[in-house]
C-alpha cells in the first residue's frame, strides 16, 4: 500500500515535504504507521530532512519511500 502511494501521490508528497505539512504527508504517514498525533507531525520532520529524502533531483518513488521510512522510523514519532 505505501509503495503504490507513494507512486500514485509523488508530486504531491514531494511538494507538501518542502513545505513540511499537508494530507498527503499525514495519510502517507499513517500508512507507515503513525497514530494520528504522530502523523501530523511527520510533515515537519520529513521537511528538515528534505534532502536526505530527495538526494537529487531524479529521485524515483520507491527511493523516496525508502528515504521517508528510515527518516519517520528513525524518528522519536513511534511510527512502526
Amino acid at each position: 500500500e505505501a509503495e503504490y502511494f507513494a507512486e500514485a501521490n509523488y508530486q504531491k508528497l514531494q511538494s507538501e515535504m518542502a513545505e513540511g505539512k499537508g494530507e498527503h504527508i499525514v495519510a502517507f504517514a499513517k500508512i507507515m504507521g503513525c497514530s494520528d498525533a504522530a502523523a501530523s507531525k511527520a510533515g515537519a520532520i520529513l521537511q528538515n530532512n528534505y534532502e536526505r529524502v530527495f538526494s537529487s533531483d531524479k529521485v524515483l518513488p520507491n527511493k523516496m519511500l525508502e528515504a521517508s521510512a528510515d527518516v519517520i522510523y528513525g524518528s522519536s514519532l513511534g511510527c512502526k
